[in-house]
């Protein structure tokens, strides 16, 4: 177990208040800049807290809270962060034609699900067509590769047929170990074409907050390290942000942050505003956003999104 205090606790710490101070000045409607950190006013990072992301806030509106007692909603929230762009799964959410999972009744007592590969992607070709755009600039998503003799013709068929269809037909392997914890959650996806360690554990951070996982006894002793979390964790403990680290090494030093963290943490109901508890996944999600931050401040390379007042 690592010691008791990280040589960089407090700059992680301060990074993670600034930034949500951002957050809730600008939620009030004060005029920018929201801080005097130059780095946070030049560079994009994300929100401390997931639920308060653009995106995440959409798809509990669209897709979490209007479909919560769906037999699918898993599967759904496997196509939004597959997806991740509103604009795009608005219009597979708006057809009545299979684009989007559905309940099919068959006389009162026999019903089936559906769902339509095809049809979702010739919206989204469609989409492509009209110039609009398809996917999140968020984070890197993997399509097909140039000569794959498997036959994708462009992104929205591979992800459609070679990712989410084999997804879906594998229902009866994967929902069942959705109920449990959030780590049996994120092995579920794992074996899966196109379910990497990053993009499984998206959704299953969506499952979080739905009956599935709701009440996981993980929440605030599990998080997946991704490669920017890992870089972020050398650099708080003093190690070279390169140097290779062993998931349950990253797992008990996140333990050992968010444990330090929440108690220094304000209390909700503070009184410049909104201060929720804290979980796991803020720790696990900051320390990727601090690893861009320091990257910056070290003049190591910048962040690739500048931030955009809207």
């Amino acid at each position: 177990m690592p010691q008791s205090k990280s040589p960089k606790l407090d700059a992680l710490l301060n990074f993670m208040l600034e930034r949500h101070r951002v957050y809730l000045r600008r939620a009030a409607g004060n005029a920018p800049p929201w801080t005097k950190d130059t780095i946070i006013q030049r560079y994009r990072f994300t929100n401390v807290y997931r639920e308060r992301d653009k995106v995440t806030v959409w798809i509990r509106q669209n897709i979490r809270e209007p479909y919560t007692d769906h037999p699918a909603l898993w599967f759904m929230l496997c196509i939004a962060r597959q997806i991740n762009w509103p604009d795009t799964l608005a219009e597979l959410i708006a057809d009545r034609e299979g684009a989007w999972p559905q309940v099919l009744n068959h006389g009162k007592l026999l019903t089936r699900l559906h769902w339509d590969w095809e049809r979702a992607c010739a919206i989204m070709r469609d989409r492509q067509r009209r110039g609009l755009k398809l996917y999140t600039s968020a984070y890197m998503l993997r399509g097909p590769i140039q000569g794959d003799p498997s036959g994708h013709q462009d992104k929205a068929h591979y992800t459609t047929l070679r990712v989410l269809q084999p997804t879906w037909k594998a229902c009866n392997k994967i929902e069942p170990q959705l109920h449990n914890t959030l780590e049996q959650a994120h092995t579920a996806f794992l074996p899966h074409h196109g379910w990497g360690g990053f993009l499984a554990y998206e959704v299953v951070t969506d499952l979080r907050w739905t009956r599935y996982l709701h009440s996981a006894p993980d929440i605030n002793t599990w998080a997946y390290a991704g490669p920017g979390a890992k870089r972020g964790l050398n650099r708080v403990f003093g190690r070279p942000f390169r140097k290779a680290l062993h998931d349950q090494q990253a797992l008990d030093e996140m333990r050992l942050l968010y444990k330090e963290i929440k108690a220094r943490w304000p209390r909700p109901g503070a009184g410049d505003g909104d201060w929720p508890p804290l979980e796991m996944r803020e720790i696990e999600m900051t320390l990727c956003e601090f690893d861009k931050y320091e990257r910056a401040r070290l003049g190591e390379g910048r962040p690739k999104q500048m931030f955009k007042v809207e």
